[in-house]
């Protein structure tokens, strides 16, 4: 009864929470793919979507005042001390608590660190290591993805990971932990579609999107989409739009963006069963 309960709640108000609706999703699955004999395909971005990548920033900002020392110290000792430390110490776990992963000035407020020649200084010696291969395989599942991919693979599904990632410098390493992490390991098939160098991140998603559309076959059902780039959900809408969308809160880069209102949004921060 407190099942039907749920799945009750989940259907008649709007989907919009902290917390996935597994029960929903099982629902859909039932009815749209099982039901019919279609073929479920998800849609995933990668990077605060579908894998964690703190701790890789995290590294990332370690290794560029490791490199840098001398210089980052010569101009700035006392924040180079406090960034150095914090990042050592706590960087992981004060990165994700951030309101917003992406924000760079809450990250340092939090640490009391507020000048900002400092950080965009730091913040571009960190994003070219961020962007290339180095710790990729650190990268960790979102809570209760990997059930969900497990049902899709059971059902001989597809799934395709559309990541903003660079495919010259991290196709490779990101393939690896995929794998290894068991994102792909029990699809037959699964995609893994990365941007070109001169591609910016919503050209390439609208691209990506609008070819996946075009390849699926009749036996296949879009099921569900997940971004949290509000942008990058839209252009998933446009081009899925009898899917689940599903936007990750967390991390946005461009907060000038809203969602499309008349889609009906899975609000979340993980996928796991509360």
């Amino acid at each position: 009864m407190k099942n039907l309960i749920i799945l009750l709640a989940c259907l008649t108000i709007p989907l919009q929470s902290f917390s996935f609706p597994v029960d929903y999703f099982q629902r859909t699955l039932h009815q749209k793919i099982v039901q019919k004999g279609k073929k479920p395909v998800l849609v995933l971005d990668l990077d605060e979507s579908t894998v964690h990548s703190a701790k890789r920033k995290t590294m990332s900002y370690i290794k560029a005042i490791e490199q840098n020392r001398s210089a980052l110290s010569t101009l700035w000792p006392h924040e180079t001390e406090i960034a150095f430390r914090t990042f050592t110490y706590s960087g992981e776990k004060t990165i994700r608590g951030l309101s917003n992963q992406y924000d760079s000035l809450e990250l340092f407020a939090k640490m009391g660190v507020h000048n900002q020649d400092f950080i965009k200084k730091l913040d571009s010696l960190m994003i070219s290591i961020y962007l290339s291969s180095d710790f990729i395989y650190l990268d960790s599942p979102y809570r209760g993805i990997l059930e969900l991919l497990n049902q899709v693979s059971l059902l001989k599904g597809k799934v395709y990971f559309v990541s903003s990632r660079f495919e010259a410098s991290q196709m490779s390493a990101t393939a690896e932990n995929l794998k290894a992490k068991h994102l792909t390991s029990a699809f037959t098939h699964s995609y893994l579609v990365m941007r070109k160098t001169d591609e910016t991140s919503i050209s390439f998603k609208t691209r990506a999107f609008r070819d996946i559309r075009l390849q699926l076959s009749d036996t296949d059902t879009v099921l569900m989409v997940v971004e949290n780039e509000p942008e990058n959900l839209n252009a998933m809408i446009d081009n899925f739009p009898d899917a689940i969308p599903v936007f990750v809160q967390g991390a946005v880069l461009n907060t000038t963006v809203n969602i499309n209102p008349s889609a009906s949004v899975i609000y979340t921060r993980d996928f796991a069963r509360e």
